[in-house]
């Protein structure tokens, strides 16, 4: 609004336009601005699916080449944006046979789109937005999946110009049919599409909902294997309920980094990685009998359920250091779990001799060992 002071020298301010507010007080995409990256490593070399990259985010490869995966400083200019994810191809694959398939997605929990009021006659819109950087020009697929009623939609978008951000905005219609389980479990998943043969591509794209047909949930994708000149970046992403378009689309919520951490840990928590600190502690605990330690772990925040555990279990690649201060370099020969969403007990076995009941401390002791804890959907 233009206002005038009363003085002798008036202020005046030019009209602004107001910035659109999103319905959601917390982005319900996570880490859309890729920050988050508790692995700390690139990856290269990969032929198969992991969750490799920055958190929350699956990559589904199936014999479509060979990719390097990374976090990248590689971003759009001015948008407060200050990391993406990278997929480089590595080794091209210029012909797909009919089941090879590549894709990064996230997946999302019912109970936290309950939102969405997906299945009723309430059922919301959905806009995506998400900037996007290729060495490949073309179609592109971005696909969305309700696995709890196995039911999908498809959109395309085009990548104009090679190697250049550019910001798509993409609306995803409501859906009557079909309620999201108000639970834990992978209800709501989302693809953006890289390479699919004739299994995932051989029908007829589906741009409304219904039911899941696998042939034509990614027509018309363009092969982005077929050249090791080849990459794809994503960042910015934000998920918003209702229509909008490039112009009336809310600002982009950046997170502060603790609060997408904790968000991203219910998922995934790095407990004590190597390439942090070379003896990154593990905990600590008493030893049970002559070669066992009890170490308790408290995760930061509720875990979606209780998780596994992902380590590196090389030889010497741990240590545990009793009272006296001696060190067993001897790497873990096996370790049991006994946990809950909330507490998770490690039972450290280990060559060497320990008394009965003699407190202990277990860590790391290579800078390529690691302990992580995994409840992904």
């Amino acid at each position: 609004m233009t206002r005038a002071r009363d003085t002798a020298d008036l202020l005046v301010l030019a009209p602004t336009a107001q910035a659109v507010e999103s319905k959601t007080t917390v982005p319900l995409f996570m880490n859309g601005a890729m920050m988050v990256h508790q692995k700390q490593r690139s990856y290269t070399g990969i032929t198969g699916t992991g969750w490799w990259g920055p958190d929350r985010y699956k990559i589904g490869m199936s014999n479509i080449g060979t990719w390097s995966i990374s976090q990248d400083t590689d971003v759009p200019s001015g948008q407060g944006f200050k990391k993406s994810i990278k997929l480089d191809c590595t080794t091209a694959d210029g012909s797909l046979a009919a089941g090879d398939i590549m894709y990064v997605a996230q997946f999302f929990e019912g109970q936290q789109l309950q939102c969405l009021k997906k299945g009723t006659s309430d059922a919301e819109k959905v806009t995506v937005a998400f900037w996007v950087k290729s060495g490949k020009t073309g179609t592109h697929i971005f696909n969305v999946v309700d696995n709890d009623n196995t039911r999908s939609i498809s959109k395309a978008y085009t990548i104009s110009s090679a190697n250049t951000w550019e910001k798509k905005v993409i609306v995803i219609d409501a859906d009557t049919t079909g309620a999201l389980g108000n639970d834990n479990g992978s209800s709501w998943q989302m693809f953006w599409w890289m390479g699919g043969g004739s299994d995932w591509s051989g029908g007829t794209l589906q741009t409304a909902w219904g039911s899941k047909v696998e042939a034509n949930r990614a027509v018309g994708q363009v092969n982005l294997a077929d050249s090791t000149d080849n990459n794809f970046l994503l960042t910015g992403i934000q998920m918003e309920i209702g229509e909008y378009d490039s112009t009336s689309l809310p600002t982009f919520r950046h997170m502060s980094h603790s609060d997408e951490l904790l968000r991203c840990q219910r998922y995934f928590f790095a407990f004590a990685d190597g390439a942090d600190q070379q003896y990154a502690l593990l905990g600590q605990g008493s030893a049970a009998s002559g070669n066992t330690l009890d170490v308790f772990v408290h995760t930061p925040v509720e875990m979606r359920a209780v998780p596994t555990l992902d380590l590196n279990n090389a030889s010497n690649y741990y240590q545990v250091r009793d009272e006296d201060g001696s060190s067993n370099f001897s790497g873990m020969t096996g370790i049991h779990s006994y946990c809950t969403t909330k507490k998770y007990a490690m039972y450290v076995s280990y060559p060497g001799g320990i008394q009965q009941g003699v407190g202990a401390i277990a860590a790391t002791n290579n800078t390529a060992a690691y302990t992580w804890f995994r409840a992904e959907l």
